[in-house]
């Protein structure tokens, strides 16, 4: 099977990575501000967000860019199947451009903080209110790199660890939906709206259904070219009504539901969006580094996150800068450590990208 990838399509595809990535990071923005606090040793700062403040980034980060991730399995998925694919070689791909560079970077931030946590003044923007490092046994390392118990050190990490998997199955989800491919089509989406939890610790529910979603899209040919054909208007309106809903059930049995549709529809409105955007540097840099910013920012984040608020304090001025300003920083960040060690230290940089690019 050739799934041929047309010029357009490609544009498109380019820039679904650069506004994903944008959405990535506003998503892990509130993963820190929504919830009312900054977590640091010693005890918690109270952000005491406003109602307003809080729907606002509510809306932004846990509604409209909820598509992101999903949109990512959706676009790895394609690449994947594109073409025909032997298990070994990919296998062996995958290794270089998913585990190797997840382990670089966990690595690199458990020493870090091991470093960071030994001195006084560091520490609480180094730690939670969680055992230290220095303190960890064999299970806390595993659960570290692994996430036995919950996401690795590094959250974002989930989505390398849940691909590499994805990757190794690859050849035998193909072959159901080859099989089967209507029953596996409702098998799937029952599994994701029932809320069923996944056995296996490496693989979500929501990144297995939304993979093979990738497939079927290479298999019954639909181009990112044709849909940004559909007419904006009614697409648009359809993603406001479903943006509603969401946020109306979001504290409901059904929000799974909502939440799921309003995901599909999103990502139909962001493939129409993004072909009405013309390429320009910033699109192409986020692009080109979206893996980079998706590995390295959330730590960054993290510690600006909790310096912004102990040293600035927690007006709703300073919020709306966490919230809106902060992201934008670390993502300028990342890119410049990107270019830096592109053009200072190449051998290490196509290491821990995986020779990307």
């Amino acid at each position: 099977m050739n799934y041929v990838i047309s010029k357009k399509d490609s544009e498109i595809i380019n820039k679904l990575k650069a506004l994903f990535i944008l959405l990535v990071v506003f998503i892990h923005t509130r993963a820190y501000t929504g919830k009312g606090y900054v977590n640091m040793t010693g005890g918690g700062i109270d952000l005491s967000t406003p109602i307003w403040l809080w729907n606002m980034e509510y809306v932004i980060s846990a509604i409209i860019a909820h598509v992101a991730v999903p949109g990512f399995f959706v676009v790895s998925s394609m690449l994947l199947y594109k073409k025909n694919f032997k298990w070994k070689e990919n296998t062996l791909k995958k290794v270089r451009t998913l585990l190797v560079p997840y382990f670089i970077v966990i690595t690199f931030w458990i020493v870090l903080y091991a470093v960071m946590q030994a001195i006084p003044f560091a520490q609480p923007f180094f730690s939670n209110n969680t055992k230290l490092i220095s303190e960890w046994g064999i299970f806390q390392y595993l659960d570290a790199y692994l996430g036995l118990t919950q996401s690795p050190l590094v959250y974002p990490l989930w989505f390398a660890q849940n691909l590499f998997f994805l990757n190794l199955i690859a050849v035998l989800l193909k072959s159901i939906i080859d099989k089967i491919p209507l029953m596996a089509f409702i098998v799937l989406w029952i599994l994701l709206l029932s809320g069923v939890e996944s056995p296996i610790f490496c693989l979500e529910i929501n990144a297995l259904v939304y993979f093979c979603m990738g497939y079927y899209f290479v298999k019954y040919d639909v181009h990112f070219e044709k849909l940004s054909a559909f007419k904006a208007l009614p697409v648009f309106a359809l993603y406001i009504v479903s943006c509603l809903i969401s946020y109306g059930f979001r504290d409901t049995v059904v929000y799974i539901i909502a939440d799921n549709a309003n995901i599909c529809i999103g990502f139909v409105a962001c493939i129409i969006f993004v072909s009405k955007c013309n390429s320009n540097a910033v699109i192409d840099c986020l692009a080109k580094y979206s893996f980079n910013i998706f590995i390295m920012h959330e730590m960054f984040l993290r510690i600006a996150l909790k310096a912004t608020a102990k040293f600035l304090g927690t007006s709703v001025l300073i919020q709306l800068v966490q919230y809106f300003m902060i992201p934008c920083v670390i993502i300028g960040f990342c890119v410049i450590v990107s270019i830096f060690m592109e053009k200072k230290l190449p051998r290490f940089y196509k290491i821990f990208t995986g020779l990307r690019g």
